[in-house]
């Protein structure tokens, strides 16, 4: 026998057969009330469940009331004996909860006399408690809580609302007098027809193989066609059509080559009289094998020998006086030998700035300075500062 209960329906005792199903018929008659209850925690505070209908608590006599209350015009209310210390005794007052009791004596020092503790009127020491409940949670297990707890806290013993109950099961019924059980239909499981698994044909494999062939063979022919360009680019980039090589470079090279220069000589004479540096690099580069310099094997050259023996050190200090800003010289530091000899280069290396109208003094200072080893930034900022005009010495100075 299985019980049932549901929500707005009484407890069934039903007979299970141990089948799929379990059918419970229910008439209106059954149904209970909008106002109905199961149980005291469906109604109000105050009011009980009697006969699945929630009505006001009425007691007849104080065994109906909790302990510590008593019946009063059907109504359990709190047991109080006094209102004020007034109703009570001489050795007694009355405390919060409307009881008369045995008086707090307080004894001082001194000569020992007593002091009763005096108390003033409470008024009306009446206290209703009303209790105060959360809803019901979700149910575990078929059970489901919630919490109460006192609204006033009074002192009395009321009991507390029931917070565990059995959960009710939502559950819609229908009269089965002319219900008849439909069977659900069992859905055929149709096999689908699947192909088999065809072999490769050889023809595909023959197409697929003619594939990797032409891309490989694109692949070389792309790499093939880069090299070639990248080699005509580069035979492009050196070569010498389209150089055209300075006459009067050439003679300096040519007569200085044969006078046993070599080609580091030469090469640093021409940039120092302004030649630029890159065009004289691209002149030994590109001449051809018949007109390249032909550097003879000598020991020791005169200029190498100046350089040698550091005969271009700087002096220490230069000065400048008068408006054609002649410098005081020391004793040149070349030998005699050496001394000829650069000059000479130094004369064959600036064909250019012979050609250059200047003043003769600025011309003999400019040479005289750079001589003893003063950079063309050192001469320009003397010559800036004693007054001479940039146009005066600047195209002497940048081909010197």
């Amino acid at each position: 026998v299985l019980e049932f209960k549901f929500n707005g329906y009484y407890s069934y005792p039903v007979i299970y057969d141990g089948g799929d199903f379990v059918y419970l018929n229910v008439s209106k008659s059954d149904l209970v009330t909008e106002s109905g209850c199961i149980f005291n925690s469906d109604c109000e505070s105050g009011e009980v469940c009697q006969d699945n209908e929630c009505e006001d608590f009425v007691c007849d006599d104080d065994g109906d009331c909790d302990s510590g209350k008593i019946c009063d015009a059907n109504e359990c209310i709190n047991n109080v004996t006094c209102v004020s210390n007034s109703d009570c005794a001489s050795n007694q007052e009355c405390n919060n909860e409307g009881q008369c009791v045995k008086k707090v004596v307080r004894r001082g020092g001194g000569g020992g006399s007593s002091r009763e503790r005096e108390t003033e009127g409470l008024g009306d020491a009446t206290c209703i408690t009303r209790w105060i409940c959360t809803e019901f949670g979700e149910c575990v297990d078929g059970y489901h809580t919630r919490n109460c707890f006192k609204e006033d806290p009074c002192n009395d013993s009321s009991i507390k609302p029931i917070e565990r109950a059995i959960c009710d099961v939502p559950v819609v019924l229908e009269p089965l007098e002319d219900a008849a059980v439909i069977e659900e239909p069992i859905e055929e499981i149709k096999e689908e027809y699947i192909p088999p698994v065809s072999e490769p044909v050889e023809e595909d494999i023959e197409e697929e193989s003619s594939g990797i062939l032409f891309i490989v063979f694109l692949s070389i022919s792309v790499l093939l066609i880069g090299a070639l360009g990248y080699a005509y680019y580069d035979h492009l980039k050196h070569s010498i059509k389209s150089y055209k090589v300075d006459p009067r470079m050439d003679k300096y090279v040519k007569e200085t080559t044969k006078q046993g220069f070599t080609k580091d000589e030469i090469k640093g004479a021409l940039i120092n009289a302004g030649w630029k540096k890159d065009k004289v690099e691209k002149y030994f580069y590109e001449t051809r094998s018949d007109e390249k310099v032909s550097v003879p094997s000598k020991t020791e050259t005169p200029l190498k020998s100046a350089l040698r023996k550091n005969v271009q050190s700087r002096p220490d200090k230069m000065t400048t006086s008068g408006l054609n800003t002649v410098s005081e010289q020391k004793p040149s530091s070349f030998p005699k030998k050496d001394q000829e000899s650069l000059d000479k280069l130094n004369k064959i290396a600036n064909p250019i700035k012979n050609k250059i109208k200047i003043d003769p003094e600025l011309k003999s200072y400019i040479n005289k300075t750079l001589n003893q080893g003063y950079t063309k930034k050192e001469v320009e900022r003397v010559l800036k500062k004693k007054g001479w005009k940039k146009e005066a010495y600047q195209e002497y100075l940048q081909n010197v």
